[in-house]
């Protein structure tokens, strides 16, 4: 099924321009994802309450890399932004937290913040605290936002830097090791929030990671934890995956878009105004894409 047989007349109230690029993406409804016996990666599935283990299930099995679940707020908001991620992934990594949560004119609810090693961190934490303490909406979804800042920063800082041969610089030293990104480069934290989406992206300047390792290892984690930090512990190539893990489920919504060699872009949303109960209670939006 094409994106505007899915959305119908739905598509109304959608930007035209926009709708007319992304009108012929793929989507399948996710009961469907056990009789297609195909790769998945280029096609938006559409879930009702897909838990995240049967998710990574699928990616590892057959490639899935967007699923949108029917009763989130904003669900064909969401459609489309999985749909301009998986077809035109440069156009989105231009300005994602502005499409995230459409605040492309409102910069008091946006705040970018650039790092360059791990000493950064203090002062990252306390500025996205300050950021986050402006709204009092914010204040429920404040330890989660903590959470998936500090683990975003920690993985664009120890395992995302390579040499010039695709080595790992940083992966097996100690997170609390100082290191520092070489010849100049910049990651960059952003949040940025409207009355109901609250958006954090982490970016790296090198677009490391690797597509079948994430894959494995969020199978692993997701279903079961425990194999898989023995497994950490014994093969220290593979990347534990657990901060991935707490990411993911203290959050809504997830992506991660790897341009090759160039740059790294993960994402997390959170819904204004609601507890840390309901974020974990809420089936999760995922967008994987690697080019």
């Amino acid at each position: 099924m094409k994106l505007i047989d899915k959305i119908g007349i739905a598509a109304n109230s959608l930007d035209r321009r926009l709708l007319n690029l992304l009108k012929d993406v793929e989507v399948l409804n996710f009961e469907d994802c056990y009789l297609a016996e195909r790769d998945l990666s280029k096609t938006i599935v559409v879930g009702d309450e897909v838990p995240l283990s049967v998710i990574f299930r699928f990616m590892q099995e057959n490639g899935l890399s967007f699923i949108i679940q029917k009763k989130h707020e904003y669900y064909l908001y969401n459609l489309i932004m999985s749909a301009m991620i998986c077809r035109y992934p440069d156009v989105f990594l231009k300005s994602p937290i502005t499409v995230i949560t459409r605040n492309a004119n409102k910069d008091e609810r946006t705040i970018r913040i650039p790092f360059t090693g791990s000493d950064d961190k203090p002062r990252i934490m306390f500025e996205c605290e300050e950021f986050v303490s402006q709204n009092s909406s914010n204040s429920s979804i404040r330890q989660n936002l903590k959470v998936i800042i500090s683990e975003m920063f920690s993985n664009a800082i120890y395992s995302a830097p390579t040499d010039d041969s695709g080595n790992y610089l940083y992966a097996n030293h100690p997170r609390n090791e100082s290191v520092k990104y070489t010849n100049g480069l910049t990651g960059e934290i952003s949040l940025s929030f409207n009355n109901e989406i609250f958006a954090v992206t982490c970016k790296d300047p090198y677009g490391s990671v690797n597509k079948l390792r994430v894959q494995k290892r969020l199978h692993q984690v997701f279903h079961d934890s425990k194999l898989a930090t023995v497994e950490h512990r014994n093969n220290d190539n593979l990347g534990s995956g657990l901060g991935l893990k707490m990411i993911i489920e203290n959050s809504i919504g997830f992506g991660m878009v790897v341009r090759h060699g160039f740059e790294t872009l993960v994402y997390a949303t959170l819904p204004v105004g609601s507890g840390n109960r309901k974020v974990h209670r809420i089936a999760k939006n995922i967008s994987f894409n690697f080019y």
